[in-house]
This record gives structure tokens, C-alpha cells and sequence, in this order.
């Protein structure tokens, strides 16, 4: 919408999708550049982004069983409305941004 791209988290059991646990960012390629960076580091690690004045998310990387995976924590301060992912591997974020391996 507008160039204007939102990541959006829901129970999967819940069959419906809520707009306040969702971040938005300006631009699809940034975050997808930010993400896949995040997995070229081998320890354990953070980075933690602004999105927005009231937004913050936090992109933790942890090595689970040889494989680095990926949760990501929403937190937004006017709301204290905060999430998780699930955890993700590099492949299933490719796909999830419409990359080929």
C-alpha cells in the first residue's frame, strides 16, 4: 500500500489476522537486506530496529541443533502491545519474501 510493506503475526490458530500486532517499514528490500545480514553472523545475536515512533523490533538470532534461526520480537510502546515469532531459518524468510535459494 503506498510502498509501505507491514509484517504481520497472528495465531495460526486463531484464523483471523490483528493489525496491532504487526510492524510497518518504508521500504520491502531494507528489512530483507537487515534480516539476511543478521544470519551472516555466527554467534548468537541481536539487532534491534526502530521502525516507527512508537515501535521497536528486535531481530534475535540464536544457533539452535547447527542451524542459525531467526525469532522476531514486536514491541509497541504506546499500545504495550509486544509478540513473537515463531523461528525461522534463513530459507523460510527467502521464501516468505518471494527469493529463490
Amino acid at each position: 500500500m503506498d510502498n509501505l510493506f507491514s509484517w504481520v503475526y497472528s495465531d495460526v490458530n486463531s484464523g483471523k489476522s490483528h493489525t496491532e500486532k504487526s510492524f510497518n517499514f518504508p521500504n520491502k528490500e531494507t528489512i530483507y537486506n537487515i534480516i539476511l545480514d543478521g544470519f551472516e553472523i555466527k554467534n548468537n545475536h541481536q539487532i534491534i530496529v526502530q521502525t516507527d515512533q512508537d515501535t521497536v523490533v528486535k531481530f534475535e538470532y540464536k544457533k539452535i541443533k547447527g542451524e542459525m534461526r531467526l525469532n522476531i520480537i514486536h514491541n509497541n510502546l504506546i499500545s504495550k502491545i509486544a509478540g513473537t515469532s515463531t523461528s525461522l531459518s534463513r530459507q523460510q524468510l527467502r521464501t516468505l519474501f518471494g527469493k529463490q535459494a
